[in-house]
């Protein structure tokens, strides 16, 4: 399920200037009615803040999408 879509341009704003793992975390309980563990959201901090320092690279279109999903269904 994807609990996350943007442009590269709103999800660098999303990681730099808002907490990411905050609007990840509320795009997971709209979909899902559930919240996630803390381990998890602290691993979703780092981990997305550190993608979107790759992502900053000026060779990537700032209208590239970028999707997280949780949970890959079959």
């Amino acid at each position: 399920m994807i609990v996350y879509q943007a442009t590269k341009t709103q999800f660098l704003k999303h990681a730099f200037e808002d907490d990411i793992h905050e609007v990840v975390g509320a795009g997971y309980k709209e979909r899902t009615g559930r919240r996630v563990g803390p381990s998890e959201f602290a691993a979703w901090k780092e981990s997305l803040v550190y993608m979107a320092k790759v992502l900053s690279d000026r060779d990537i279109p700032e209208d590239s999408g970028v999707a997280i999903e949780y949970g890959i269904e079959p």
